[in-house]
């Protein structure tokens, strides 16, 4: 089956499910208390519901979902090692697997109970994250709208307590994610240990990319080098955004699919494109432009390529370094000024870095068995298009600059 296909009739339905469920879920957080205290809970509880319910780009479920699909599917029974079927056969995780899900394009059919809640759970936990990165990156918005504690503040007019009630919620997020586990009623105790360890192994590893993200903001720029950048995409969105479905809805089957190191590095190529990509969306201008990576001097591989270019003007790479070094507010006209310097010097050699990591993965799965080809293109699929809107236009730009 395509990925064009695919994605086609599963996406939206996934996409659709997935936020009945978690408004249906986020409702519960309302609780009762006192005249003078309902307000505060009610103001929390409104704005942490309205940010889990406004709906992202549900990758990690939709990954989730693809290798849910892949494992179950009639497609792709016959062409499993032996090895993987029989672990697939003596799985002590989802007891409805060997009602095998049909090759068919019949949407409802094969979207069932416990996709959706893995997908969901996987949702939450990258709410939990990206409210507590919203917080340590003061962002004020996200997928449009205010951050949780912008939110909180606009309201409250008192930043600190904003930031407090944040913390809780994405803690809340977390909680609301592990309890969304008990309704697995197709999954044993084993299968929900399996799928937790997992998640702590991964979670881990995305904590470790956060924590060396925030160190190397502390070095001067002119110390920092590429492999330091890399270091930090794999572990804080690789890792986390490609990776990481796969390995938790695996292991639902007793399976490890990553233990593959052709798709094991196939998958983190993806993951750091995907991150590429997102880095050059903060360059995107126009009305709603935040230009967040650059106020918060992001040391990311378009940073890296500008001010290593050999063809920079002297006075644009000391200027791009002396904004780098510091930490003061910038101007809406400094943060355009320093976009263009980044797209000139910079977005050719990053644009070429993605490329090649794009190929290099197109390579290593080549051999690799229909199943592990059929997870890798659809978050191939998935990838792209996110690219193709973003590139179409600083290509646009690029050219006008130039």
């Amino acid at each position: 089956m395509q990925p064009k296909t695919f994605y086609k009739n599963f996406y939206p339905l996934l996409t659709r499910e997935l936020q009945g469920l978690l408004h249906r879920y986020a409702s519960t957080l309302t609780a009762k208390s006192t005249k003078t205290l309902q307000p505060y809970i009610l103001n929390y509880t409104q704005t942490t519901q309205s940010f889990i319910e406004n709906p992202g780009k549900y990758l990690r479920p939709y990954f989730s979902f693809v290798t849910y699909y892949a494992i179950t599917s009639d497609l792709f029974k016959s062409k499993q090692t032996k090895n993987s079927r029989e672990k697939t056969k003596n799985s002590t995780t989802p007891n409805n697997a060997n009602q095998k899900i049909k090759n068919t394009l019949n949407p409802k059919e094969i979207i069932g109970t416990t996709q959706l809640i893995i997908g969901a759970f996987l949702e939450l936990i990258h709410n939990h994250l990206l409210i507590h990165d919203d917080i340590m990156d003061k962002s004020p918005k996200r997928r449009n709208k205010p951050t949780v504690w912008k939110a909180l503040n606009d309201k409250l007019k008192n930043r600190h307590n904003a930031y407090s009630l944040a913390i809780l919620s994405g803690n809340q997020a977390l909680l609301m994610a592990i309890n969304l586990l008990s309704y697995l009623k197709t999954i044993n105790k084993q299968g929900i240990q399996q799928l937790l360890n997992t998640t702590y192994t991964y979670i881990n590893k995305v904590i470790q990319g956060q924590i060396a993200d925030i160190a190397l903001q502390q070095e001067h720029i002119s110390k920092v080098n590429k492999q330091d950048i890399i270091w930090i995409y794999t572990n804080k969105t690789a890792i986390y955004t490609t990776l990481m479905p796969v390995a938790i809805t695996s292991s639902m089957f007793n399976i490890s699919l990553l233990t593959s190191t052709n798709l094991n590095k196939a998958l983190v190529n993806l993951g750091i494109a995907f991150q590429i990509i997102d880095d050059l969306k903060d360059l995107l201008p126009g009305p709603k432009a935040q230009y967040t990576d650059i106020q918060e001097r992001k040391y990311t591989i378009l940073a890296f390529n500008a001010i290593n270019n050999e063809e920079i003007r002297p006075r644009h790479k000391s200027y791009l370094i002396k904004i780098y070094s510091t930490r003061t507010r910038l101007t809406s006209m400094q943060k355009h000024k320093i976009a263009q310097l980044l797209i000139k010097y910079g977005y050719q050699a990053t644009q070429n870095f993605y490329t090649q990591l794009i190929k290099q993965s197109q390579n290593l799965i080549k051999t690799e068995p229909q199943m592990h080809k059929f997870i890798y293109d659809n978050q191939l699929y998935v990838i792209k298009l996110y690219e193709t809107k973003i590139t179409a236009e600083l290509n646009r730009i690029n050219q006008s600059i130039r």
